[in-house]
């Protein structure tokens, strides 16, 4: 029906044909691009301050008042909390079904104000960040030598504010700036002196320092606002503000305090750029964008506003994933370009000139008409939806092999060519389609599932589903009308057909042989699947590939509580090491983040958490450099030369975390309990031979100094409790106490004890703390004792749990290996009942996108049972079927193993999409053994006829797949390394095993008389 329209209505036909391949060359030109898939980031973080509490306080006061509102949600399957000294945040993530995340986030937002009454009077929050997963595509660092900061900032802002209107851009965020304070400093001595309380000095400040209404008057027909003065505009007016003293004296906050404009102390964040203080503005685009059109729109922006920059200032970029993204698929359309000609190629060697390119042209045609259809349903240009359609190739040009050799055979047993174009296109339809089909349904499992790996690959099903079915159509439409004026009767171009005819009597002869001896045959193949899965059993197991960058990370960690100035001298020592051109001759720059972890700058990798003693260096590299090599020298050297901090070095992972990284949670109630056993499994660990990185994520225990407030003594001089905390807080956290408002930036204004008093733990007893009942001046001494009491750092739950994680990096074993290795030795720990260890990261990661995508694989093959049973009618044919997917196991079993490839995610995918094509394999055979006794030949000469009739259309399909998917395979992208081998070798053992098993299977189900 479908190629008799086409027929009929050629011109129409081929209008669409030629509008539909324009419009793919021209979208193919700005198509929204990016490096990877996108993937839903469900993941929010709550966060709550409460400055000064106890990490344990905040657990029990804030976290667990928070948590008990976040469970109420339906859509949230993990909740993980962390406590600090202040400051309390909350991950939260959502089931993988969950697609729709705003709703969830508005709720979230309800349950955590709800909560808020709950929380400690006073308590900073709860805020909600739901845009987790923003990446940026660009990082640009601002370097200025003689410069402040200030000034940086306030040249960077106005570049930030005119990038921010180039179309496209989604968010630009400000990093590294350490805002401004100006502080009000006195010491015990001279706040004594004048017997001035704290509190009373800074409401004065506070209500002087106001921008209030002040009404309206009504003049004439104007109507006048009333402003009134009060603002302060300049810095040298707040040290004239007066205050009253108990006689009625006045002095002036000049009097009591020291007036200085600086910078937040301790610093919060900092960057540094090749050594040198730096700002930087991460660039994140909105979606549906070609990343490398946009890319370059803003760097041409970029250089316009560079010019508008103050004379000294110097711009770089950090990570540009425009770079990345054109380096990916490039190599990727390079594969698939190699590919479109390879398969062009061979069609044209086994079928001829004037066939061939019939056939061939399928390959064009439908990649340009898959084009269209991407861009309607939003599936952009990246690495897995381009690697999709070097899959599918090999697949869709057998339906227009199969299309042009029919319609070949009827004009040459003297059809017209209309009447052997439409009888070619109605006759193969449903066979074609059910082929198609049944590759389809393979791959529902991974459409169907709801993990983010499963995510991250779906394009790869989308695509191929959309290639093959735009094949299928193609070669009803397209191809029958070019046969028509191409391919002449008798004018059959033989290419290699003497070839061809010798391997295909030898190929019947070795049918004849097996046939003969079917039994041992079977026998002998059963033996051969039963070497292939203990070959299996050899494979290494790894669940993502490595994803090779021209870039590595190195995480500087120092003992909690030191201060951010000590890890940033430690980081700006390891950037003078990475500086030096002499030993590391491969670096191109780096970028240092003390405090925090920067920007997201690819999907699958999460910034650190921000503390104080934590940074993260950013290394990139030369094109010519090895990563691998870079990497093992700095962690040589680095390790060696800095034993003061733990210092990792890795690369990047396909999902984040970096090959052979496991983690061990370990839960239970007692916090003491937790670390002893996050000690036992250390030290099992540590024993294990290349295993490094062993670390736990609790963070070493601190001294707090416990002020004892003495309560008589604090009566006697009549100060509360209250009083003397609110004191010490003004003189030592330097809280905001007013604002200083300066164009478009507000200020804080923090009181603080001098650097002497606030620097030296012997001299808190001295600190001034307020007066006592007669106005003689009280030091924190005679109110408090001061003791010293250890104190954890952090803690965290994990879904309401205290939790303990456990992680290292293994450089011999997968993560799944290293693992299966260590469970003997986990198991003898002994833990108690109440305490147990799960297993988190890669392997957690792993068994739940292998969980997600086998629930589905049942109603996958449930689907294509149906569908050949509808085809067949027979269940020893489906069943013949079966049993030959089985089979295919033994090719890719032993290619994975001689290939050096290891099992994971991807190459279950590859096993999926081969099964398809096994399958379609068998089904030719099937149907063609039909066929052969349709036309009144007995069952063994159909078996043998139509087994070697299908012989070359079989072999060109398969030497097509496997030949198109070299240039993917060799392409050094170690995401397809895997999947490919599966293919290439189970296409290759499946194929040439599915030529003498599917005979042979159905004469025996059929108890075929072999002659």
């Amino acid at each position: 029906m479908i190629t008799r329209y086409a027929l009929q209505g050629n011109r129409v036909t081929i209008a669409m044909a030629v509008i539909l391949c324009l419009l793919g060359i021209v979208l193919y030109q700005d198509f929204p691009s990016q490096e990877e898939p996108e993937i839903n980031v469900r993941e929010a973080v709550v966060s709550a301050q409460y400055p000064g509490l106890p990490p344990e306080r905040v657990e029990n006061l804030i976290i667990r008042q928070l948590e008990d509102a976040i469970r109420q949600i339906p859509e949230v399957k993990d909740i993980r909390s962390q406590a600090s000294t202040g400051y309390a945040q909350i991950n939260v993530s959502l089931h993988d079904h969950v697609s729709d995340l705003q709703p969830v986030w508005q709720t979230l937002r309800n349950k955590v104000n709800d909560a808020k009454p709950k929380l400690p009077q006073g308590t900073s929050g709860p805020h909600v960040n739901d845009d987790f997963g923003r990446v940026a595509v660009a990082s640009i660092a601002f370097i200025a030598e003689g410069f402040t900061l200030a000034e940086m900032r306030q040249a960077v802002k106005r570049f930030q504010d005119q990038l921010t209107a180039l179309p496209g851009v989604s968010r630009i965020e400000m990093l590294g700036n350490n805002p401004e304070r100006i502080y009000l400093e006195s010491t015990t001595t001279r706040l004594a002196q004048y017997g001035v309380p704290i509190e009373k000095a800074l409401q004065v400040l506070q209500q002087r320092n106001v921008i209030l209404p002040a009404g309206q008057i009504a003049s004439d027909k104007q109507r006048l606002v009333l402003e009134t003065t009060g603002n302060l505009t300049r810095i040298d007016e707040i040290a004239n503000i007066p205050v009253r003293l108990e006689d009625n004296s006045i002095v002036y906050l000049g009097d009591l305090f020291t007036v200085t404009r600086g910078y937040q102390e301790p610093a919060g964040k900092m960057a540094y750029y090749n050594g040198k203080q730096a700002l930087v503005l991460a660039v994140s685009m909105q979606s549906g964008y070609n990343v490398l059109s946009f890319s370059e729109r803003l760097k041409q922006r970029v250089n316009e506003l560079e010019s508008t920059l103050p004379w000294g200032f110097e711009i770089d970029y950090v990570t540009f994933q425009a770079k990345e993204v054109k380096k990916s698929i490039d190599q990727v359309i390079g594969s698939l370009l190699q590919t479109v000609v390879v398969v062009l190629v061979v069609v044209v060697l086994f079928l001829g000139i004037r066939t061939g390119l019939v056939a061939g042209l399928l390959v064009p045609l439908t990649i340009l008409v898959t084009l269209v259809v991407m861009f309607q349903l939003g599936i952009p240009l990246q690495k897995v939806s381009i690697a999709a359609i070097i899959i599918a190739l090999g697949l869709l040009v057998d339906n227009g092999i199969v299309v042009s050799e029919n319609y070949l055979s009827r004009v040459t047993a003297g059809e017209s060519a209309l009447d052997a174009a439409i009888n070619a296109g109605s006759k193969l339809a449903l066979p074609l389609l059910t082929a198609s089909l049944t590759t389809i349904l393979a791959f529902y499992p991974l459409m169907a599932g709801d993990n983010p790996t499963i995510e991250y690959t779906r394009s790869l099903g989308q695509v191929i589903t959309i290639t093959l079915l735009c094949s299928w159509l193609v070669a009803l439409t397209i191809i029958p009308l070019l046969a028509t004026w191409v391919i002449k009767p008798g004018k059959k171009a033989t290419g290699n057909v003497a070839e061809a005819s010798a391997m295909q009597l030898r190929y019947k002869q070795f049918l004849q042989l097996i046939l003969h001896g079917r039994t041992l045959f079977m026998l002998a193949m059963a033996g051969l699947l039963v070497l292939a899965l203990l070959a299996f059993g050899l494979v290494p197991k790894k669940f993502m590939p490595s994803n090779v960058r021209q870039q590595y990370m190195i995480e500087v960690e120092l003992p909690a509580g030191y201060a951010i100035e000590e890890t940033e001298r430690v980081s700006r020592n390891v950037s003078h090491w990475l500086q030096n051109s002499g030993e590391n001759p491969q670096i191109s720059n780096h970028i240092t983040y003390i405090g925090f972890g920067g920007p997201r700058f690819v999907l699958s990798l999460s910034p650190n958490d921000p503390a104080p003693h934590r940074a993260f260096i950013l290394v990139n590299l030369t094109d010519e450099a090895s990563q691998p090599d870079e990497i093992l020298r700095a962690r040589e050297y680095l390790s060696a030369n800095f034993p003061e901090a733990r210092i990792e070095v890795k690369g990047f992972g396909s999902g984040g975390a970096e090959d052979g990284t496991v983690e061990f949670r370990i839960k239970g109630p007692d916090h003491q309990r937790l670390r002893e056993a996050s000690e036992q499994l250390q030290s099992v660990l540590y024993k294990e031979p290349g295993v490094i990185d062993i670390r736990q994520d609790w963070d070493n225990k601190v001294f707090k100094i416990k002020v004892q407030i003495d309560q008589t003594r604090a009566e006697l001089v009549g100060m509360s409790t209250q009083q003397i905390s609110e004191a010490l807080d003004a003189l030592l956290n330097s809280g905001e106490i007013s604002q200083f408002r300066e164009g478009d930036q507000s200020i804080p204004i923090t009181v603080r004890s001098d650097v002497v008093e606030r620097g030296d733990a012997e001299r808190l007893g001295t600190l001034y703390v307020g007066l006592d009942r007669e106005g003689n001046p009280v030091t924190l001494a005679q109110v408090a004792n001061l003791i010293a009491v250890p104190t954890e750092s952090l803690q965290r739950r994990y879904n309401l749990e205290p939790t303990i994680t456990v992680k290292a990096v293994s450089k011999q074993l997968t993560a799944v290996q290293l693992v299966e290795k260590l469970q003997p030795d986990i198991a003898a720990l002994n833990l108690p009942a109440e305490y147990s260890i799960e297993y988190g990261g890669e392997v957690e990661a792993s068994g739940e996108a292998q969980a997600s995508l086998s629930a589905n694989i049942p109603i996958a093959f449930a689907a294509i049972f149906l569908l050949l049973l509808a085809q067949f009618r027979s269940f020893r044919k489906v069943g013949i079927i079966a049993v030959t997917l089985v089979f295919s196991l033994i090719g890719a079993s032993f290619g994975l193993l001689l290939m050096q490839a290891t099992f994971g995610f991807m190459a279950m995918l590859g096993f999926l999409s081969l099964g398809g094509i096994i399958i379609n394999n068998g089904i030719l055979l099937v149907e063609q053994f039909d066929l052969e006794m349709a036309d009144g030949k007995s069952a063994y000469e159909a078996i043998v006829d139509g087994a070697t009739a299908r012989l070359r259309p079989i072999l060109v399909t398969t030497g097509t797949s496997i030949l198109g998917l070299l240039p993917l395979m060799l392409g050094g992208d170690e995401l397809w390394y895997g999947l490919t081998v599966v293919l290439a070798s189970g296409l290759l053992g499946g194929t040439l095993l599915t030529l003498g098993v599917v005979p042979v299977l159905y004469s025996m189900l059929f108890r075929v008389k072999i002659r």
